[in-house]
């Protein structure tokens, strides 16, 4: 690779981890510039490009990367390939295109890799719980429990990999959204047993005793999840955080105008993220709130005249 290439895609990659998304786009542009003519110079810098537009969330440039990529006779990689569709299958999933997502998924399970196939698995449980939350169907919800133990399966010699971990907790989730919090309490400790420093899993573990009205174990991971997102500079379980202090307040300790402040902080966080579905869980939340907050008002006020006419006949 061309010496002055490799500086800009090395100093891309750290932008990556320094999640300097301006510095990143500096570097990768200039390998682009310097490699137009080269086509597999080019194809490099278009992964890389694809992987950094990825992770800081440009889901929309990203695909087009992702497409251009998986078009071209460039790679040869298999690997590579099965990585990148992976990647467009998660961003249409993410933006709403369950289908396509889905179609994507079933190829990967289909592969000889076993890496990818339980990606793939990993993956279609994941979609199908998201349309179970747009829909509510509870066939998703079944699906998506039945494609998990079909990936542990696969796992079961490698409990402690990041990968079941990420299986089990969408497991977890499953039972969450199932209503089964003990269950889902029990996934999300052995998340934990096996990363602890996962500001998703600890997020997810306060969700769930709030939803067992534990307050103190709640405001105690949460606690931990907050100092490891802020560390790592994670803005989406920051702002679920606030979600889920929210729900705290509402849930457990019956504080309305409280939870109505995080639910709105929250929204307007997921907006900044484009994490839409979540979007609309917090406006849902701040919706209900509003009616409970005027029902109780109405409350007061009609006791209040009742009172007044009372006094005015004594």
């Amino acid at each position: 690779m061309c010496k002055d290439v490799k500086g800009y895609l090395d100093e891309a990659r750290k932008s990556i981890e320094k999640k300097d998304y301006d510095n990143f786009m500096e570097n990768i542009c200039i390998a682009g510039y310097i490699t137009k003519d080269d086509e597999k110079l080019m194809t490099e810098v278009l992964i890389q490009q694809s992987e950094g537009l990825y992770k800081f969330g440009n889901y929309k440039k990203a695909l087009e990367v992702i497409e251009e990529l998986l078009d071209s006779k460039a790679i040869n990689d298999l690997e590579i390939k099965l990585e990148l569709l992976r990647k467009k299958g998660v961003i249409l999933g993410k933006r709403g295109s369950f289908e396509e997502a889905i179609h994507i998924f079933k190829r990967l399970v289909n592969v000889e890799s076993l890496k990818f196939k339980t990606f793939g698995l990993g993956n279609l449980a994941w979609i199908y719980m998201q349309m179970y939350l747009k829909n509510k169907e509870k066939s998703n919800i079944t699906k998506a429990m039945d494609f998990c133990k079909e990936a542990m399966v696969i796992l079961e010699n490698d409990k402690e990999s990041k990968t079941y971990k990420e299986i089990i907790t969408v497991l977890g989730n499953c039972y969450w959204y199932d209503g089964e919090y003990d269950e889902a309490l029990g996934v999300f400790l052995k998340a934990y047993a096996i990363d602890n420093n996962d500001s998703n899993v600890l997020n997810n573990i306060a969700t769930t005793y709030v939803r067992l009205r534990e307050g103190e174990l709640a405001e105690e991971y949460l606690d931990k999840a907050e100092k490891f997102a802020m560390k790592q500079n994670n803005s989406y379980v920051i702002a679920n955080s606030n979600l889920i202090h929210g729900m705290l307040n509402e849930e457990v300790y019956d504080d309305t105008l409280k939870a109505k402040d995080f639910y709105l902080v929250a929204f307007d966080q997921f907006g900044q993220l484009n994490a839409y579905i979540e979007m609309c869980r917090c406006l849902d939340s701040i919706v209900d709130l509003d009616a409970k907050i005027s029902k109780e008002s109405i409350s007061i006020l009609a006791n209040k005249i009742k009172e007044g006419l009372y006094k005015s006949w004594q």
